[in-house]
This record gives C-alpha cells, structure tokens and sequence, in this order.
C-alpha cells in the first residue's frame, strides 16, 4: 500500500494546503504577539527610565552626584538609546571629577544625537579635563 503525503498531480491536496496555512497562520499570530509584549515591555521601560531620569535630576539639584549618578545609569540600563541620560551622567561625572566616564558618556549623547548642542558642550568639558 503506497503511502501519501497529502500530494497529488495537481499540487498539495485540500489536508496540505488548510493545514500549512494553520501552521503559517499560527507563526504570524505568535510574532505579533511577540511583538506585541516586546512593546509593551519597551514602553514600561522607558516609563522607569522617565522616572529614574526624574529621581536623579532631584539628587543632583541637592548635590548627590553619586545617587544621580546611580540613578541615571540604571535610566540608561532601560533606555540605552536616549541621548539625555547619557549627557546627564556626562554632567555628573564631571561633578565626581571622573573624567574618562564623562568622556565617554558625552561621547555616547553626541553619537545618538549629533545635533544635541548641550551634548557637545559637555563632551568639550569634559574634554578639557
């Protein structure tokens, strides 16, 4: 008895051709949904950062650079790509007279945003040093 795969002389038989679009279907259906947590997770990412960002800020108007500092590096943990964390932390460590890491933030800010003016004046700065 010959054994059949579901292939006749026209091509995939009824069976084939319903369940490969199932399976296809299913696999555009698990991506969205992928992408769809993957959003969401990146949303409330950048919300922690905002408020990391936020916490930060305050620290630094009251003069501790190194809760900033630590703030700001774990805004940028969850945001990577925002040019005003990495100018921020540029601006403390300056403050902490941590020179090469003022450098290399400021470096960073520049990169993500060539036109970010306050970035540049902190890289020269922080240059300077």
């Amino acid at each position: 008895m010959p054994i059949s795969f579901g292939v006749s002389k026209g091509g995939v038989g009824k069976a084939g051709r319903g369940r490969g679009r199932g399976v296809a279907a299913s696999f555009v259906q698990a991506s969205a949904e992928a992408d769809a947590a993957e959003a969401e997770e990146r949303s409330a990412g950048v919300a922690a950062a905002a408020q990391l960002q936020a916490e930060g800020e305050a620290a630094a108007e009251a003069g501790d650079f190194a809760t900033a500092l630590g703030k700001w590096n774990a805004a940028v943990a969850l945001h990577p790509e925002h040019p005003e964390l990495h100018e921020l932390r540029a601006q403390g460590y300056l403050a902490t007279e941590s020179w090469w890491e003022a450098v290399q933030a400021a470096e960073r800010a520049v990169s993500l945003r060539p036109g970010f003016g306050a970035a540049w004046i902190t890289l020269g700065r922080a240059q300077l040093k």
